[in-house]
């Protein structure tokens, strides 16, 4: 089974999710999906309006992840001018 969790239209291969027509709430780049309600993230694939197959974490969880992920694979980004 399938867990699904609903969002606006998607159309192109990167953007942002915004709810309310105001506030920000996830990002998607090709199949990949982010969004957050309160504490929570979920990261799935990017299906037709939906994030399929999430996985749910904590905001400092994937804050953590993020920074792990671009400190050993994009370090460039994380160095100050």
């Amino acid at each position: 089974m399938t867990n699904i969790i609903k969002f606006p239209e998607i159309r192109d291969r990167t953007g942002y999710i915004i709810e309310d027509k105001e506030k920000i709430n996830g990002v998607y780049v090709d199949g990949l999906c982010a969004a957050v309600w309160d504490d929570t993230v979920c990261v799935g694939g990017k299906g037709n309006r939906e994030i399929t197959y999430p996985v749910m974490l904590s905001k400092s969880d994937m804050s953590e992840f993020c920074i792990m992920w671009l400190g050993i694979f994009n370090p460039e980004v994380l160095k100050e001018d």
